[in-house]
């Protein structure tokens, strides 16, 4: 089994909550780079940095779905088109 990186996040706090929810979908993560974006946080999406989620590689299909409901339930986005102009 490869470990992949799945997404990352710039707080701590969407890092969590998102590792709750895939591992109350049974898919075992885990967090890197949690204490460095804290201390730094200016340095956050540069270069893939942030609080980085890694996943099992047989597992990727699955988070995958589950990042993409949450990031539309988060940015209100048209599940239909993908616009974020939603009013």
């Amino acid at each position: 089994m490869a470990i992949i990186k799945l997404t990352s996040f710039n707080t701590s706090t969407e890092a969590h909550l998102f590792k709750a929810i895939l591992e109350d979908n049974e898919i075992r993560c885990f967090l890197t780079n949690e204490n460095f974006s804290s201390l730094m946080p200016h340095y956050n999406g540069i270069m893939g940095s942030g609080i980085q989620i890694w996943i099992d590689e047989q597992d990727l299909e699955a988070a995958q779905e589950i990042l993409s409901k949450q990031r539309i339930e988060k940015e209100k986005i048209c599940p239909y088109c993908g616009s974020t102009n939603i009013g």
